[in-house]
């Protein structure tokens, strides 16, 4: 306990956080010399991870404080979970995707034509992306609303606005804020970094370095935080004492069957992982899984918000009773 306790440690971690910061910035500096794709992600992602650090060094001692109370406030507690409707809502909403997902794999085997045609930009796809992200963030902002009106725990109104900005960020990125529906023109500032003369941050620099960390965060929300939470109950406590947001098991079937439909288009059209070329002679456009993936992930984060909103979560402290 006491070497993993060390291991966990500020000065570690300020140790570790230096260690990947300057390998960073030397990543940056060859993205330069040898001209590499996403050298205006790098910058931007160097800016702000030298932010970050900065304000990590100089609050060190107050984080360190803020984080050893709680774990002391959340280790002793009992957590009772209880979602109303759960099996039903869940098994509806996988039902439903299950249907778009077959329809969607037929039409990749038989009917390409009418494959690339719903998946086109400013269509079904990517106009649907944009709805199920606005609407898991009202689905937030209600439950958020309600819980002011009660006690409201400060660690839920925080994460809840940052999943809405999360939610919204995502709907207004897939339509691209709306320029080609009100027909307004790239600002001069995203076409000198934008790499699809778009008002997008997403498309900054490269696109597959966003879509791979976008993926990336999605596999550690719907898979590895529900296994580490059902394995380690101290973090499961610290979790839920945050009121942090565990994907209900409905919506991590979701996610994962949505992980084997995005697998099978990437195999069909060789095109399988988030970078810009094809492995098939017919060379397919590299994005014929991607977009249903990102269809796929706003979703699941639907799902995941509709869910949540009928969670209820106890927490007692048996040894103060």
């Amino acid at each position: 306990m006491n070497q993993k306790s060390n291991f966990l440690s500020s000065k570690n971690i300020l140790r570790i956080w230096t260690g990947l910061t300057v390998l960073l910035i030397l990543y940056g500096l060859l993205t330069f010399i040898l001209d590499l794709r996403g050298k205006t992600f790098i910058v931007m992602l160097n800016v702000l991870n030298i932010l970050f650090f900065s304000v990590g060094l100089i609050f060190r001692k107050q984080i360190e404080k803020a984080v050893t109370n709680v774990f002391e406030q959340s280790k002793d507690i009992s957590v009772n979970i209880k979602y109303h409707l759960e099996k039903e809502i869940g098994s509806i909403l996988l039902i439903m995707f299950v249907i778009v997902g077959i329809v969607i794999m037929y039409y990749a085997v038989f009917d390409v034509e009418h494959y690339e045609f719903i998946m086109q930009e400013d269509y079904l796809v990517e106009y649907g992306s944009a709805l199920f992200w606005l609407l898991a963030a009202v689905i937030i902002l209600i439950q958020t609303l309600v819980l002011l009106f009660r006690k409201p725990n400060k660690y839920q109104l925080i994460i809840n606005l940052v999943l809405i900005i999360f939610f919204i960020i995502c709907a207004g990125e897939e339509i691209s804020w709306g320029q080609r529906i009100f027909k307004f023109p790239t600002p001069e500032f995203f076409k000198l970094i934008n790499v699809q003369d778009e008002t997008t941050l997403h498309n900054i620099g490269s696109i597959s370095i966003f879509s791979n960390g976008f993926f990336l965060v999605s596999l550690l929300f719907f898979l590895y935080i529900p296994f580490l939470v059902k394995k380690n109950s101290s973090v499961k406590n610290v979790l839920y004492f945050l009121q942090f947001p565990i994907p209900a098991r409905f919506a991590t079937y979701v996610f994962i069957a949505s992980l084997f439909v995005w697998i099978f288009l990437g195999l069909r059209f060789g095109t399988l992982g988030f970078h810009p070329f094809s492995f098939y002679p017919e060379n397919y456009y590299s994005q014929m899984d991607d977009e249903f993936f990102e269809f796929f992930a706003a979703y699941s984060y639907f799902c995941f918000s509709l869910l949540n909103s009928t969670k209820q979560v106890t927490l007692t402290n048996p040894s103060k009773e």
